[in-house]
């Protein structure tokens, strides 16, 4: 269960199972009350066992109610259908609930039930794919619930996706990873066929799909291909703000990369990022990148969004485009021509 801006992108964790589920083809009414009956079940089970273990012996363990592998992926299948409900004021309730429960088997290990150790993984994706429902269209004609669903997509994005990467990432196996980018990628192209979200998040949920990319250090061109492949298609480059926060990490990757080349007395030690400030905030950031990745990111970001010629840009985006090429330029012209490369950078097929 996610959004069909993900699918060919991303295949389901596990390919013995179906990828919407019986739930999820119950008419909204039925669903609500599967998801919120469940909800409340686990929570009270989960309680009692926390309880049964504080008094020790005195009390026997109350098993969880997830304690295999077979039960967290019928759990999974079963909840993951109440992030795609209408935000009103019946579904608002039961899905913020939702939310909370999975951000916290995201985030937190011991809060997880048994029946995941088999397949951590596994259902650490299949979380972050359920999650992606949050983004998905409901009726655009009702302000207010547009408006929750953006809150929520926002505490989605800072909440769950940025404090994962930076207070978790050797928790990731390289296809969690990996999910998680494309994941990603296709919310920034939901998020921008949706103009109500564009406005609203749409710096927000660039500047995390980036951190994301980089943090994940990932080289495999496959990957990249979808990324590079959904960019130009689903036409980034004709959103500005999209523009402004690919040139700011370009720029912070040009500076280190040019610390990395010439040695310490030009450029960046890491790549320092100020991305376009979000809600009137500071949004400053540094990354890092071993050398070898470090290349690799510079060439495929330089050819991300494609040619600005081949689209007919406003005059907004054609400036901002050229402007931080021109910001990128500049960083090379204040090396001396006389320095020597002090580390040859790979050669990248």
């Amino acid at each position: 269960m996610f959004l069909p801006s993900i699918a060919g992108m991303v295949d389901p964790p596990s390919g013995d199972r179906p990828v919407d589920g019986i739930i999820s083809r119950f008419d909204g009414n039925m669903k609500r009350a599967v998801v919120a009956a469940l909800i409340e079940g686990v929570n009270d089970r989960e309680k009692e066992r926390s309880y049964a273990a504080a008094l020790g012996q005195d009390m026997g363990p109350i098993p969880t109610l997830i304690p295999t592998h077979m039960h967290a992926t019928w759990i999974m299948e079963s909840l993951g259908p109440g992030f795609s409900l209408p935000f009103n004021v019946s579904n608002t309730k039961v899905i913020m609930n939702l939310f909370k429960m999975y951000r916290e088997w995201f985030l937190e290990e011991e809060d997880r039930p048994i029946g995941f150790e088999e397949s951590k993984q596994e259902f650490l994706q299949t979380m972050i794919l359920n999650f992606s429902l949050l983004f998905q269209e409901r009726d655009p004609s009702l302000r207010s619930e547009i408006n929750d669903q953006i809150s929520v997509c926002r505490l989605f994005l800072n909440g769950v996706v940025l404090t994962a990467v930076r207070e978790h990432p050797h928790e990731y196996s390289e296809q969690m990873w990996k999910t998680l980018v494309l994941t990603m990628t296709g919310i920034v192209n939901q998020v921008f066929s949706v103009s109500k979200m564009a406005e609203t998040i749409g710096l927000l949920v660039t500047r995390v799909f980036l951190e994301v990319l980089v943090r994940s250090q990932i080289t495999d061109p496959a990957v990249w291909d979808h990324v590079i492949t959904t960019a130009r298609t689903g036409r980034w480059i004709t959103h500005l703000s999209i523009l402004q926060q690919v040139n700011n990490l370009n720029l912070g990757i040009v500076e280190h990369l040019v610390y990395v080349v010439y040695g310490r007395k030009h450029g960046a030690d890491k790549i320092y990022v100020t991305f376009e400030p979000v809600e009137g905030e500071p949004d400053d950031v540094v990354l890092t990148l071993p050398p070898r990745p470090l290349f690799y990111f510079w060439n495929r970001l330089l050819n991300l969004l494609g040619n600005p010629l081949d689209k007919d840009l406003p005059f907004s985006n054609m400036h901002e485009y050229y402007h931080g090429l021109s910001n990128q330029v500049d960083v090379y012209v204040g090396t001396p021509l006389n320095m020597v490369w002090t580390q040859n950078p790979p050669t990248i097929n």
